[in-house]
């Protein structure tokens, strides 16, 4: 599982850097730095964190962190597509807190 590429993807997608998910995980930006290096994966708690600072599905990141070999008998061709479904959805779907700012800047 590689839950650092999982993370920074959905980061990204969101426009949202690693200092603004420790603010809104509330823990500092070096924790968030090390989530998921070094070979020791998140536990569910903090992936539960993680996820609904990032406006996710916990399901969401497993799936995004897991590795060709973990995915079982699906081929590449299907984690590719699932990956496009994904992305296409997440890409649809804004974040609250962006929803909100933009709707404190029309008023």
């Amino acid at each position: 599982m590689n839950y650092d590429r999982a993370i920074k993807t959905v980061r990204a997608l969101r426009g949202m850097s690693q200092q603004d998910l420790a603010h809104r995980m509330q823990v500092d930006e070096a924790f968030v730095s090390r989530l998921g290096k070094s070979g020791n994966p998140p536990s569910g708690r903090t992936l539960e964190r993680v996820a609904s600072a990032l406006d996710v599905p916990m399901y969401l990141l497993i799936l995004l962190a897991s590795e060709q070999h973990e995915l079982g008998s699906m081929s590449t061709q299907q984690a590719e597509a699932l990956g496009k479904q994904l992305l296409s959805l997440l890409l649809a779907t804004e974040a609250p807190a962006a929803r909100k700012s933009k709707r404190r800047s029309v008023r």
